[in-house]
Parts: C-alpha cells; sequence; structure tokens
C-alpha cells in the first residue's frame, strides 16, 4: 500500500538534494585547491571532447566569464602545463590539449 505523503516526501527531498548537489558542483568547481579556472575548463573540454583547441578553449570560457582570458594565456599551459592537467592525463599536442586516450592514437598516426 503507497501513502499519499510519500510523493510529497519526495518532493521534498528532490528539492534539497538539488540544492545539495548544485553546492557540491559548486564547490568542485570553486574547489579550496588552487586550480585556476582556466585549468578547470581546459579539464572540463578536454574530458567533454577528448582534444581542446587553444582558441575553443578561449572561445568557450570568454563566452560564460565576465573575467575574460587571452590566447596567450591558454598557449601559457600548453608550454607549461600545470600537475593539475597532467593528473588529469591531459597534455599538450601542438595547439591541442589532448587526453592520453586519444594522444596515442595521434602519434601512432603521424
Amino acid at each position: 500500500m503507497i501513502i499519499p505523503i510519500i510523493p510529497n516526501l519526495l518532493s521534498g527531498c528532490a528539492g534539497i538534494c538539488i540544492r545539495l548537489l548544485s553546492n557540491i558542483i559548486e564547490i568542485e568547481i570553486n574547489g579550496g585547491d588552487n586550480m585556476s579556472r582556466l585549468t578547470q575548463y581546459v579539464i572540463a573540454l578536454t574530458n567533454l571532447y577528448g582534444i581542446a583547441h587553444k582558441i575553443k578553449i578561449v572561445g568557450i570560457y570568454n563566452s560564460q566569464n565576465e573575467d575574460w582570458i587571452n590566447l596567450n594565456e591558454v598557449e601559457g599551459l600548453l608550454i607549461d602545463p600545470t600537475e593539475e592537467l597532467e593528473g588529469a592525463f591531459i597534455y599538450p599536442y601542438k595547439d591541442y590539449f589532448v587526453h592520453m586516450k586519444f594522444l596515442r592514437n595521434l602519434r601512432s598516426q603521424i
């Protein structure tokens, strides 16, 4: 037998769960570590697509943030990748950030 109170409890829980989830996501994105927002974007885009071009990163970042970046900042990460990128198995390859899974394929095609 289903008690009519259960849907009300679930809907209340859903709201709380969504708020908790949004707080977790906010903590994940703006966490207490020293990872820059740009590094977070590079990791997120590379995890999503497997490969991310430096110009595309600048465009997406600038479309979603008030504090814009320029191409030189992304090129700086290509020249000197952070430990966080290496920890996420993301490496520079020419004008791209590439996940290690795809990097092996790129190198074998050259």
